[in-house]
């Protein structure tokens, strides 16, 4: 432009007017004028501006005389050796954004063609130095995205998908997929080859769906050519323009994700098949909303209602509807301390809605936490424990019970050795008493020992067992010389059973001696019934009656000596003092009579036990 018009300088000032500043990036001059690149302030030239602004040119032949030019600025202008000088406005939107100006240092009358010029190369400039800014941003913008994309760890790539081929791949595809970029750049039938085999239909379908300029999120394996196998997650989307269609992409590596999340639904399904076979309860609640999360099976089965049921609504009050009102407070009170952090044990007992049952449950509560320490959850496992509560308490039962009856049997056994001590002719008299004695407590005892909880000896078992202990019943439990009569099922209190057992003993063994069943034509008859007491109580009462054998009585010509000393005194004795037992003993010339009546239990039938007789 200024060779052209043969001027000293030409320049392209842009004007920002918010901020007062017109700034020349660069000018032409001519041998030594000076330049105008720079900043300076509009209000140095504002007699030009405000002709520019008007979106007219200003023509100056002369800035020393011209009436447009201010007294007060022409010697500005001298300085700067613009005698004569011409600007085109440039205005857009309404507004002076710059001029393109030419000066001369002297006088000079401008042609119309001239102004023309001018006006035409402005526009031009002003279009030049948009598009080379706006190619300056878009290099710079490429720069950026370059820069962006060759540093993370994903691949981002751009595919022409009227050409078939790539246009851009990131750096990041070697490290992934261990091969050159520039190898499948010029060849994609290599990406092909390194999809997995089986995956390979997944990502035909993807890239259809790609030339429909459809967005597509695709999951596929790739091979490297180490053999190792990468799992890659790809989002590619449509991306239009001038010069074509084309699509971009994110490939993600996820392979460390896919396998922690496959272990992940791994251990779900063996929890969840535990949680499913166990016969506790499992159970997990969000440690916020306390809304149930996981039920086990067994809730079925411990709490007698579904798990449908449980899991609808405020799951927190259909589980506490069926706590006992008792434990309501103290279970809410396990639950808040389990939100804490806290691990915890407790009980409590649930009303079953299905069988009115009450059942105890031991629970043991526990905190899960994210990795940042935060209780999300909270979890615990409940166990039945009602019948190892009532084993428990069935067993310090029993244990009293135990400690109850050996203090009685060493009562019994002091008791029987001092008066067999006390009525036996000598040692070898003595150790034969014995010994029959403690048989038959052993005998007692082993009974005794065979019960369940609130179990009872019946009568006619304990008179058997003796019987059968001294040899004079068959293998059928009978016996020519014996008869038993009597109701089945008389249940004798476990405290008197030793000491009856012990003067039973000593009638079978005084009858088998010396009375009824010392010789074949002797018999014995015990019989038993039941009746009420004056005060209403039910009263077992045994007759023993031998019969078939001379007794000698005092006096008289028999010599058969029948013992009345230790066995005689246990029965008259011992059995009324520690069984509040009735005695009738009495020896005559047919054998021995002894009729005993002792209390029984409380909680016998007696109507339902006389119903069953026993003959024998």
């Amino acid at each position: 432009m200024a060779e052209h018009l043969d001027v000293d300088r030409a320049y392209y000032v842009e004007v920002d007017e918010e901020n007062g500043i017109a700034r020349v990036a660069r000018d032409h001059v001519r041998d030594d004028a000076p330049s105008l690149a720079g900043e300076h302030s509009v209000a140095d030239f504002g007699w030009s501006v405000k002709i520019l602004r008007r979106g007219e040119c200003h023509v100056i032949s002369d800035t020393r005389t011209s009436p447009l030019v201010p007294p007060a600025d022409r010697p500005a202008s001298d300085a700067l050796g613009i005698i004569a000088c011409m600007g085109a406005p440039l205005i857009k939107e309404g507004r002076l954004v710059g001029a393109l100006c030419v000066t001369s240092r002297e006088p000079r009358g401008w042609t119309a063609d001239e102004v023309a010029i001018l006006q035409e190369v402005a526009d031009r400039v002003w279009a030049a130095v948009e598009r080379a800014r706006a190619e300056t941003r878009l290099h710079e913008s490429e720069a950026r995205f370059r820069t962006l994309v060759d540093a993370v760890e994903d691949v981002f790539y751009i595919t022409d998908l009227e050409q078939g081929a790539l246009e851009y791949l990131s750096p990041a595809y070697e490290r992934i997929w261990g091969r050159p970029r520039s190898a499948i750049i010029s060849d994609l039938q290599l990406f092909v080859e390194s999809i997995h085999p089986a995956d390979r239909d997944i990502v035909t379908a993807a890239k259809a769906a790609q030339a429909r300029g459809e967005q597509v999120v695709t999951r596929y394996r790739i091979v490297r050519p180490d053999g190792g196998v990468r799992h890659i997650m790809d989002r590619s989307f449509p991306v239009s323009g001038a010069d074509g269609r084309r699509a971009a992409g994110v490939a993600s590596d996820v392979t460390a994700v896919t396998l922690a999340e496959s272990r992940l639904r791994e251990t779900e399904a063996q929890l969840l098949a535990f949680g499913e076979a166990s016969s506790d309860l499992l159970w997990i609640r969000n440690a916020e909303t306390l809304a149930f999360e996981y039920v086990s099976p067994a809730f079925e089965r411990i709490f007698g209602a579904s798990r449908d049921e449980v899991l609808q609504g405020d799951t927190l009050e259909n589980w506490l509807r069926m706590v006992v009102p008792d434990d309501r407070a103290r279970a809410s009170k396990a639950i808040e301390t389990l939100r804490t952090g806290k691990r915890l044990a407790f009980e409590y007992r649930i009303h079953r809605p299905a069988d009115g049952q009450v059942r105890l449950l031991r629970d043991t509560g526990f905190p899960i936490r994210d990795p940042g320490g935060r209780v999300m959850w909270i979890a615990g496992v409940g166990h039945d424990a009602t019948e190892e509560a009532a084993s428990a308490e069935r067993l310090k039962v029993l244990v009293a019970e135990l400690q109850h009856r050996t203090r009685n049997l060493l009562g019994v056994v002091r008791s029987v050795t001092d008066r067999t001590l006390a009525n036996s002719d000598g040692l070898d008299d003595f150790r034969a008493r014995i010994h029959d004695q403690l048989g038959a407590l052993a005998r007692v005892n082993g009974l005794l020992s065979r019960l369940q909880e609130d179990e009872r000896i019946d009568f006619d078992e304990l008179i058997r067992s003796e019987l059968d202990a001294h040899g004079v019943l068959d293998g059928a439990g009978k016996s020519a010389q014996i008869s038993l009569s009597g109701p089945t099922g008389v249940r004798l209190r476990s405290s008197t059973v030793q000491t009856l057992a012990l003067g039973l003993h000593e009638l079978a063994t005084n009858a088998l001696k010396y009375g009824a069943l010392s010789t074949p034509d002797g018999r014995l008859e015990i019989g038993w019934s039941l009746a009420a007491g004056p005060d209403g109580l039910p009263r077992l009462t045994v007759d023993w009656r031998e019969s078939g054998v001379a007794v000698a009585m005092p006096g008289g010509a028999e010599a058969t000596d029948v013992p009345n000393g230790y066995g005689r005194e246990l029965i008259e004795q011992a059995l009324p003092y520690q069984l509040s037992a009735e005695v009738d003993y009495d020896l005559s010339a047919q054998g021995v009579r002894c009729t005993i009546t002792i209390p029984l239990s409380t909680g016998m039938d007696m109507a339902q036990t006389a119903a069953r007789e026993i003959q024998g």
